[in-house]
């Protein structure tokens, strides 16, 4: 049984529209209610704790971390499973198809399969998160 595609979910309010905000971050709001304080880790982080640790040049590790995620990326593309030892596992989940309603009109409507990448972190990686936080305490 075909269902018709659903209409778009978003329409602007007639007031966004007259006046619009002046930066993006004014015209959104985080659904979050409390504020995540933790520290951000970037690429450019890694690489430099890297140098520190090994030597060579902050670029080399930067071009190197984005070619590994590059691979994995890949990888689970192509449908294979990439095992890191002692951290955890990247593999592809597939939802099949399904039909859902819409919300405003109540309709049926048919929702198609989609792809979303999926992370399993093994034991020994959970472990040392929580011996990490045993020695915060």
């Amino acid at each position: 049984q075909s269902f018709p595609l659903p209409p778009r979910f978003y329409v602007p309010a007639a007031s966004s529209l007259q006046s619009p905000a002046k930066h993006h971050s004014q015209q959104f709001r985080s659904c979050s209610t409390k504020k995540d304080t933790r520290e951000i880790v970037f690429k450019k982080d890694l690489a430099k704790h890297l140098v520190e640790k090994h030597g060579s040049t902050v670029h080399k590790y930067e071009m190197m971390i984005t070619d590994i995620f590059d691979l994995i990326a890949k990888k689970v593309a192509e449908d294979k499973v990439v095992r890191i030892s002692m951290f955890g596992k990247f593999s592809k989940a597939v939802s099949g198809r399904k039909v859902g309603r819409h919300f405003r009109t109540g309709e049926y409507m048919e929702i198609p399969e989609f792809v979303r990448p999926k992370f399993n972190a093994f034991k020994a990686f959970k472990q040392s998160l929580k011996d990490a936080e045993k020695e915060e305490v």
